[in-house]
């Protein structure tokens, strides 16, 4: 099946409604944080863009981390009902390639969410501090860095998800993982080890350090290699 099918699956599940409502809902933080508290950052002496994401991405990142999750069980849950899936395991076709397909969907949907967001911390940006120089590359720049280390945990839930018929399973490991990093997220600043749990990641604001998105994408190379591992392990003993 090709990526356009997939795409016509997801169309009556609620996940593109879903992921637009939830990126508009992130994108209205930084605007209400400087509606009612615009004060506490006015006199910063970062640039606009720093002081946005680092009042108001660990919000934005917890929603997005959840957008995930509805996002990673919705797509598979859609296959097991009524047993479609064991049905589409006896078709000559590549169960991990599905995988992909419904990868890069959620990596689309999620690409929508950072737009209306990123087009808020912009508006934002403007209308209380004004058009700096570089705003632009600044803004490209902080927000790639940080869909990239979104990307461990998407792949991690879609694993979980693929693994795992009954939707309570994912939802309540994507739930713990997502209140573990809110634990762990004071510790993981000074922690390099902590830094890489894939829950953790979204979450660091607005700090490219190379080191950490060269290991958001070997976490997340590694994760869709044991995603296909297990689906070829689940294929072989069915």
């Amino acid at each position: 099946m090709s990526l356009v099918c997939e795409y016509k699956k997801c169309r009556r599940s609620g996940l593109f409604p879903v992921f637009l409502a939830g990126g508009l809902l992130a994108a209205a933080v930084p605007a209400m944080n400087m509606f009612f508290r615009s004060e506490l950052y006015l006199h910063r002496p970062q640039t606009p863009l720093t002081i946005l994401l680092e009042a108001n991405w660990q919000m934005m990142g917890m929603l997005n981390l959840f957008l995930v999750l509805a996002g990673a069980s919705v797509l598979y849950h859609m296959e097991f009902a009524d047993r479609a899936f064991l049905r589409m395991e006896t078709l000559p076709q590549s169960m991990f390639g599905m995988f992909i397909r419904k990868y890069l969907v959620l990596v689309s949907v999620i690409l929508m969410a950072f737009a209306l967001e990123a087009a808020s911390l912009a508006g934002v940006s403007i209308c209380w501090f004004g058009m700096t120089e570089g705003m632009w590359n600044e803004l490209g720049r902080q927000m790639g860095c940080l869909l990239v280390k979104m990307l461990p945990a998407l792949a991690l839930m879609l694993a979980v998800s693929s693994a795992s018929e009954n939707l309570w399973i994912t939802l309540g490991v994507g739930v713990t993982g997502i209140f573990a990093a809110l634990i762990l997220s004071g510790a993981g600043r000074q922690n390099h080890i902590l830094q890489l749990f894939p829950f953790l990641l979204p979450l660091e604001t607005a700090w490219t350090d190379g080191r950490l998105l060269l290991a958001a994408g070997a976490e997340t190379a590694a994760i869709l290699a044991a995603g296909q591992g297990y689906l070829c392990i689940r294929r072989r003993f069915r």
